[in-house]
Order: structure tokens, then C-alpha cells, then sequence
């Protein structure tokens, strides 16, 4: 079995840096090895870093959010353009179901990124 060489030097984390699974505070601890809330691996050290966030990383999700609202809009626009031509082709009722069903996960997506944002935060404040 190989040695990590961060077992060799006892190096412990100073900032602040947070498990990316539960969101525990890993501060003071080893620069790598196991979270002790969850048991997963991290590793803190640059350029490996894995399995840690830093807080200055947790960002609310701006763009799914504006990717929801415009392929909505574009949903509403279409819409209104076909029911006010009044013409219903099959090719634009197929292009029509496909823009309500993309917008529709867009949307999904859009509530389950905040969601995990925070619920994040709340398990990073709740420490």
C-alpha cells in the first residue's frame, strides 16, 4: 500500500475550508484525509485539491436562475405568437411542446441549484 506523503508531515488546514458532502468546517485539521461528520475524502493541498470548498466558492446559482427565466419567457412569447396567428401547424406545436418541456426542467434546475445552495448555507451556519 503507498504512503501519502501528507501522513509523513503533519500539516493542518488553517483557513476556514468546508467538506463539499456535509458542509463541515475542516479548520484544523490534517491538510488531507477523511471528514469527520460524513467520512469522506478530502484533500486541501494546491494543486490537488479535492473535496473541500472554500467559502468565497458558494455563489447563489445566478445563471440557472436567468437560463430558467428566458426559455420561460421564450415559452410565453411563442405562445402568444401562435395563439394570436391562430395557424396551428404541426411543426410549430412540436417546437412548442419542446420549448415547454425545456423550460420546464430549465425551471427544475433552477429550484433544485438554490435548494442545495441553501441548504448548504444552512449546514455551514447550523456548525
Amino acid at each position: 500500500m503507498p504512503i501519502d506523503p501528507d501522513e509523513l508531515v503533519d500539516i493542518r488546514i488553517e483557513d476556514s475550508v468546508f467538506c463539499d458532502k456535509c458542509g463541515y468546517n475542516l479548520r484544523t485539521l490534517r491538510i488531507s484525509g477523511r471528514c469527520p461528520e460524513c467520512g469522506s475524502w478530502y484533500c486541501g493541498r494546491w494543486p490537488r485539491r479535492q473535496g473541500v470548498i472554500q467559502p468565497e466558492e458558494i455563489v447563489f446559482p445566478t445563471g440557472d436562475v436567468c437560463t430558467a427565466l428566458g426559455l420561460c419567457g421564450l415559452t410565453a412569447a411563442l405562445v402568444l405568437a401562435l395563439v394570436s396567428g391562430g395557424e396551428w401547424s404541426v411543426p410549430g406545436v412540436a417546437f412548442l411542446a419542446l420549448c415547454v418541456v425545456s423550460s420546464g426542467l430549465a425551471v427544475w434546475y433552477a429550484w433544485s441549484s438554490i435548494a442545495r445552495y441553501f441548504l448548504f448555507l444552512r449546514r455551514i451556519m447550523d456548525r
